[in-house]
C-alpha cells in the first residue's frame, strides 16, 4: 500500500475516534443540564447529578452542614480543572443544609490534594484566589464512607502522537518524523499503574534505521504511594526509554502550601532494545539485553509565584554514561499551555532551548466505570540550542508533579 494512502487511513481512524468522543461528550453535558435543579436534596442526587456530568466515580458524604465529596481526576485534562467543573455543577444548593464543601481529588484512589470551599447563599465561593490557595493541602479528610463507593480497577486506552524534528542538509533541511502511539494501562488496585504501549512508525526521515519497525515503547509497572505530611513516592519497573529497562524510586516533599517541591530520584538500570542493534549489520527482530548495573540519580526544587503562572525548577544529577549535569527552568503557563525556557550545563558543554506543550482537543473521549478512551493529552515540542544532549531515560509514570498540583485553573473564576 502506498506510504501516503497508509497515513490518509491512520488519519482518519484518529479523527473518527475524536469526533465520536466529542458527541459522547457533548451528549453527557446535554443529559447533565435536566439534573441541575436540587430539589428533594440528598447525597445520592447529588452523586445523580455529577455522574450525569462525567464524574462516575465521585461519592458523597454529609455530616453536619458540610458536604464531603471524593473523586477521581476523569474526563478533564488537569486535576484543578477537573474540580471547576464539579463545583460548576453544584450551583444551586439548600442553604439550610450546606455551608460548607470539602472536596479530596484522587489520583488511581490516593487522595492527591484537598479544597475546603464556603458556600454563601447556596453557591460555592471560590472568586477569592488567596482563600482557594490556602486551602490546598494534603491532609485527608474524613472519607472512609464515601471512599468505599470507589472502584480500584479501571482500564485505560490512548493514542498518543509523536513528532520529532531534526535539521538536515539540501534538499531536505528539515526532517521529520511521526509516531503513533497506542497504549494500553491497567489501574489494578490502589496507587497502582501497568502500562504497555507499542510505536506504530508513520512517517521517518531520520537516519536511525531501528526506529523505521513496529517495536514496543513504555512497558511499566508503577506504584504511587502517599507516606502523608506532604511526602509522595512512586517506584516504576520495567523497560523505559533511551533503550533502559530496570527500576527507578522517586521520593518528593511539598512545603509551603505547596507551592514549594524537593525531590530525589535513583535509577538501577541496565541497556535493552527490540529490534536487536548492536551485533547485527540492520536490525533483527528480536530483544537484545546487557547486565543491570548502572546508578543514575537526580536532585529536584521547583518553586511557584501563584501571581505570574510562574514556575522555576532546577536540577542537578548525574546521568547516563556518568554524565553529571544541571538545568535550570523557567516555565510561564497560559491556562493549558506551557511555555518554558531552559539552560543546561553537561559536563563541560552546554544545552539550551524552548520547550512548548499545547493541549490536544479532544482528550478524554468516554469514560465509563472499567474503561475509558483518550488521545493524547498534550503535544510536547522542544527545540534545543546545540548539539549536546542530556543522557538519561523517562519512565512515563511520574506522580503528579508541582506542575499538575499547582495548575494555573486552581485560581478559580466560575
Amino acid at each position: 500500500m502506498p506510504q501516503n494512502n497508509y497515513i490518509g487511513i491512520l488519519a482518519a481512524f484518529y479523527l473518527l475516534f475524536a469526533s465520536s468522543g466529542y458527541l459522547l461528550a457533548q451528549e453527557s453535558r446535554a443529559q447533565g443540564s435536566d439534573h441541575r435543579g436540587l430539589d428533594g436534596f440528598s447525597t445520592e442526587s447529588i452523586a445523580h447529578i455529577l455522574k450525569d456530568a462525567g464524574f462516575l466515580d465521585a461519592a458523597c458524604l454529609l455530616e453536619d452542614d458540610q458536604l464531603r465529596i471524593v473523586y477521581s481526576r476523569s474526563r478533564y485534562r488537569p486535576g484543578a480543572q477537573s474540580t471547576r467543573k464539579l463545583i460548576a455543577a453544584l450551583d444551586s444548593l439548600p442553604q439550610d443544609k450546606v455551608s460548607s464543601l470539602h472536596i479530596t481529588v484522587n489520583d488511581r484512589n490516593l487522595p492527591v490534594y484537598y479544597y475546603q470551599i464556603p458556600v454563601v447563599d447556596g453557591r460555592p465561593v471560590v472568586a477569592d484566589t488567596d482563600y482557594a490557595i490556602s486551602q490546598l493541602t494534603h491532609q485527608e479528610p474524613s472519607l472512609q464512607k464515601a471512599s468505599g463507593k470507589l472502584s480500584n480497577f479501571t482500564l485505560l486506552f490512548s493514542l498518543d502522537p509523536q513528532f520529532r524534528f531534526a535539521f538536515g542538509a539540501n534538499p531536505d533541511p528539515v526532517q521529520v518524523q511521526f509516531n503513533l502511539l497506542p497504549s494500553l494501562a491497567a489501574q489494578l488496585w490502589k496507587g497502582s499503574l501497568l502500562r504497555f504501549q507499542y510505536i506504530i512508525p508513520v512517517w521517518n526521515e531520520l537516519d536511525i534505521p531501528e526506529e523505521d519497525q513496529f517495536r514496543p515503547g513504555l512497558i511499566t509497572f508503577s506504584q504511587n504511594i502517599r507516606l502523608g505530611r506532604g511526602f509522595f513516592a512512586t517506584l516504576n519497573l520495567g523497560y523505559f526509554t533511551n533503550y533502559r529497562y530496570g527500576s527507578q524510586i522517586e521520593l518528593g516533599k511539598f512545603l509551603w502550601k505547596d507551592q514549594f517541591y524537593l525531590g530525589a530520584a535513583l535509577g538501577y538500570t541496565g541497556y535493552a532494545s527490540w529490534p536487536r542493534r548492536l551485533s547485527a549489520e540492520t536490525p533483527q527482530p528480536g530483544w537484545e539485553f546487557s547486565d543491570l548495573g548502572y546508578l543514575d540519580y537526580r536532585f529536584t526544587a521547583g518553586w511557584r509565584w501563584h501571581p505570574y503562572d510562574l514556575q522555576i525548577l532546577a536540577t542537578y544529577g548525574m546521568g547516563l554514561n556518568d554524565q553529571e549535569y544541571a538545568m535550570m527552568a523557567i516555565a510561564r503557563q497560559f491556562k493549558q499551555t506551557t511555555f518554558e525556557i531552559f539552560a543546561q550545563k553537561l559536563d563541560n558543554d552546554y544545552n539550551y532551548g524552548i520547550r512548548l506543550k499545547i493541549p490536544i482537543p479532544f482528550y478524554r473521549l468516554f469514560v465509563g466505570n472499567r474503561l475509558t478512551l483518550q488521545s493524547g493529552d498534550f503535544l510536547d515540542f522542544r527545540y534545543n540550542g546545540t548539539q549536546y544532549y542530556h543522557n538519561t531515560y523517562h519512565i512515563g509514570q511520574n506522580f503528579p508533579p508541582i506542575w499538575d498540583n499547582l495548575h494555573p485553573e486552581l485560581i478559580f473564576d466560575l
